[in-house]
């Protein structure tokens, strides 16, 4: 039952005094110190352990806060271990090669699926698709007047064989006997080497007078990228300028996508950007774009390499419209129209059940100059066929008369479709208030720079008159291209014809 007090040195040369047990009768004398009895040596022991049970209650309580009672290497090891500049969210240590692994990760949190980054491959193969269909179904054939649904001659036999020039450094217009397409600029074998070992060429101005066929040969270059004739493009883009009402990026999902597609215009944008040597933009009718849309489309930008300055760009105009947003392409061409073989070839096509009348035609065409020079157009090449059919056979003396013919031609057959007998030289006073009032309307046109006009707004301003406005055969109908809410539109069936 001997207690020693730890915190105390024995001298081992001192006598010790007196030591007290728990029974204070009992005295022991370190000289003769007795034996302790087994109640003893249990009372002794009971009383060390509770001793000790004390001692260590005391240290446990004076170590909680880990700022007092250090031993004096415990410092040192307390600083090793707690990591300066970061909280202790838990009570262990952080592996240094996981905080590592994790600090790399930190942004990619999520492992990305190739096929769902926006430029991706993948996400425009859907895209390429729905161009294909579009321009292999819809540009396949064309309806030079929309009165004959007989009349759909093949794209390809038509328009194939216009005649371009070039312009050389000179500014001097030279033919090109390999180009007889705008996609021979791009196929045809002495040019496409040319063409390709110039890679600065990527902008290409397109221009000619009213009806020559520029929207055509735009028609035919997108159907020929549909059918694989132009594999040096994995996507192109043919935009109509009169339809443009913003953005080129927005202009893509209206005028040539389904509303059901998957891809977004940011992602389809993302994939121009990143492969814009193989996309391809067709701009048609740059002339007819709006002073309003002007100032917030940015389609002149596109023209002149200011976005996307590696695509390519081929955009039509008139002569001598747009010259300053036209000034930085890198290469002009000019459509002169039909040979007269070509010339030839549609009138035989237009009066295929009446052979006889298409080689009186001709004959006389070509016994007059003036006439001659006016069918190389396209557009006034059917509107020759369309008088000499309708006016026994006669021909107009100049363009003025000519378009003055179809004024009349045309109403005459809506007459006709109404079982009223008109006279030769007589129509009924309905149709000249109907031709009035579109005299009217193309004027107000003309001065707001419009070509379309809102089937809805014409019937309120226009009152009575307005459903044979409409029907005459002098305008078209077309909708919008707006993906939320479809309009229906009218426009005449050429811009000459509004002017005039």
């Amino acid at each position: 039952g001997l207690t020693k007090d730890p915190e105390k040195e024995e001298d081992p040369g001192k006598l010790k005094g007196p030591v007290m047990g728990k029974d204070s009768s009992m005295t022991i004398y370190p000289e003769k110190a007795q034996e302790p009895t087994m109640e003893q040596d249990s009372v002794g022991v009971a009383e060390t352990r509770q001793k000790k049970d004390l001692v260590e209650e005391k240290d446990i309580g004076q170590d909680k806060d880990p700022r007092q009672h250090k031993e004096p290497g415990q410092e040192k090891d307390l600083g090793q271990e707690k990591n300066p500049g970061k909280e202790e969210d838990t009570g262990r240590r952080k592996d240094p090669m996981k905080q590592k692994d994790q600090g790399k990760n930190k942004d990619t949190w999520k492992e990305k699926d190739p096929g769902e980054d926006t430029g991706s491959p993948r996400i425009v193969d859907d895209v390429i698709i729905c161009l294909k269909d579009l321009y292999a179904s819809e540009y396949a054939h064309v309806r030079p007047l929309p009165w004959r649904d007989d009349l759909h001659p093949d794209l390809g036999e038509v328009f194939t064989n216009l005649q371009l020039q070039r312009r050389d450094d000179r500014g001097r217009f030279e033919d090109t006997a390999t180009i007889l397409s705008l996609a021979d600029i791009y196929t045809s074998e002495g040019k496409a080497e040319n063409y390709n070992n110039r890679p600065a060429v990527r902008k290409i101005r397109v221009e000619g007078p009213p009806g020559i066929g520029k929207s055509c040969s735009c028609q035919k270059l997108a159907h020929d990228w549909s059918t694989g004739k132009l594999v040096k493009f994995k996507a192109v883009f043919f935009l109509e300028m009169r339809h443009l009402s913003g953005n080129v990026k927005d202009a893509i999902f209206e005028q040539l996508l389904p509303r059901d597609i998957k891809t977004t215009p940011d992602q389809l944008w993302s994939y121009i950007e990143e492969n814009q040597d193989d996309v391809l933009f067709i701009l048609d009718g740059l002339d007819e774009l709006t002073q309003r849309v002007r100032e917030s489309t940015d389609v002149v930008d596109l023209i002149q390499g200011k976005i996307l300055r590696n695509c390519h760009v081929l955009v039509t105009s008139r002569p001598y419209h747009c010259e300053r947003d036209l000034e930085k392409c890198h290469e002009f061409y000019r459509i002169v129209g039909y040979s007269k073989e070509n010339s030839a070839k549609f009138v035989r096509k237009y009066f295929a059940k009446t052979p006889d009348s298409a080689k009186k035609l001709l004959t006389l065409l070509e016994s007059n100059t003036d006439l001659s020079e006016i069918v190389v157009n396209p557009l006034n090449n059917v509107l020759i066929c369309v008088v000499w059919e309708d006016n026994k056979e006669e021909l107009p003396s100049s363009k003025a008369a000519l378009y003055q013919m179809i004024v009349y031609s045309v109403p005459k057959r809506y007459g006709a479709k109404q079982d009223l007998y008109l006279g030769d030289d007589n129509i009924a006073n309905y149709i000249e208030s109907a031709l009035l009032g579109l005299g009217k309307l193309s004027w107000e046109g003309l001065q707001q720079d419009q070509l379309q006009f809102n089937i809805d707004s014409i019937r309120e301003g226009y009152g009575v008159i307005a459903d044979d406005m409409l029907n005459t055969g002098l305008l078209t109908r077309d909708y919008s291209f707006s993906r939320i809410k479809s309009t229906c539109y009218c426009a005449f069936l050429h811009k000459s014809l509004q002017e005039y």
